[in-house]
C-alpha cells in the first residue's frame, strides 16, 4: 500500500509540472500555406490562459502581443500577407501566474501549385489547358482570378494564346496547339485581395513543350496556323 501511495504521489507531482504541448496545431510548423488569410490555432494545455506573439518576416522578440487570452486561435488578415512572407509565432501558458517558455513556430506562405508543374519539360504540343490550387490574397475568399498564358516571358515582347480575367475557375483552356521546343509563361492573380476587387501581385510560371524532328515540327506548324486561320 505504501509503495502504491508513493508512485501516486510521484505521479501527481510529475503531471502537475508538466508543461503540456499544444500539438497539433495549425498550420502545422514550417508549412507553406496558399491561402494568405490565416487562422493560427493550437490545442489547450496547462493552465488554459496564454500569450501569444506573431512577427511576419522578423525576429520574435518575447513581447506578447495578446496577454492572457483564453482563446486557443488567432486570425491573420490576408492583407497582411503576400506570397513569401514567413510568419513566426509563439505561445505559452502561465503556472500560478508566472508565464513559462515559450513554443515556438513558424510557417511560411507560398505561391499556389500549378499544373504543368513550374518549369516543367516535354508537355505535349495538344495541352489542354493550365491549372492552379486555388488561392487567396485577402478579401472575401479563393479569387475571382486574372490568368494569362504567352508565347514568351512577359519581361519581354511577347503575344498572349490564351488568357481570362475576373473568372472564379482554377484552369485556362489553351486553344490552340502549342509549338514544340518552346517555352511557355503563364501568370495568375487574385483579384479581389480585399474584398474590393484589388488586385494582388502575379504568380507566375513556365512550361516547355516536347522536342520533334524539324521536318515534323513545320508539318506542325503549318497545322497550327491552318488551325488559326480558320478560328
Amino acid at each position: 500500500m505504501k509503495n502504491k501511495l508513493t508512485v501516486l504521489v510521484l505521479l501527481i507531482f510529475v503531471l502537475a509540472s508538466i508543461n503540456y504541448a499544444q500539438v497539433p496545431i495549425s498550420p502545422a510548423n514550417a508549412a507553406t500555406v496558399i491561402d494568405a488569410n490565416v487562422a493560427v490555432s493550437w490545442t489547450a494545455f496547462g493552465t488554459f490562459a496564454y500569450d501569444y506573439e506573431v512577427v511576419i518576416n522578423g525576429a520574435l522578440t518575447g513581447v506578447p502581443t495578446v496577454s492572457n487570452t483564453a482563446l486557443l486561435t488567432f486570425a491573420i488578415p490576408g492583407t497582411s500577407l503576400s506570397n513569401g512572407d514567413v510568419v513566426n509565432w509563439q505561445v505559452r501558458d502561465y503556472n500560478g501566474g508566472t508565464p513559462l517558455a515559450w513554443n515556438v513556430y513558424s510557417f511560411t506562405i507560398g505561391p499556389p501549385t500549378p499544373t504543368p508543374a513550374d518549369a516543367a519539360i516535354n508537355q505535349v504540343l495538344n495541352t489542354a489547358a493550365v491549372s492552379w490550387t486555388a488561392f487567396d490574397e485577402g478579401g472575401f475568399g479563393d479569387g475571382p482570378y486574372d490568368v494569362e498564358l504567352a508565347d514568351a516571358s512577359f519581361a519581354g515582347a511577347h503575344s498572349t494564346v490564351a488568357f481570362a480575367t475576373n473568372t472564379a475557375a482554377t484552369t485556362l483552356a489553351i486553344p490552340t496547339l502549342l509549338i514544340p521546343s518552346h517555352t511557355y509563361y503563364w501568370r495568375v492573380r487574385d483579384t479581389d485581395t480585399d474584398g474590393a476587387f484589388t488586385d494582388g501581385a502575379w504568380q507566375t510560371f513556365s512550361f516547355s513543350t516536347i522536342q520533334v524532328p524539324t521536318t515534323q515540327a513545320h508539318t506542325l506548324i503549318l497545322l497550327m496556323l491552318a488551325q488559326r486561320n480558320s478560328m
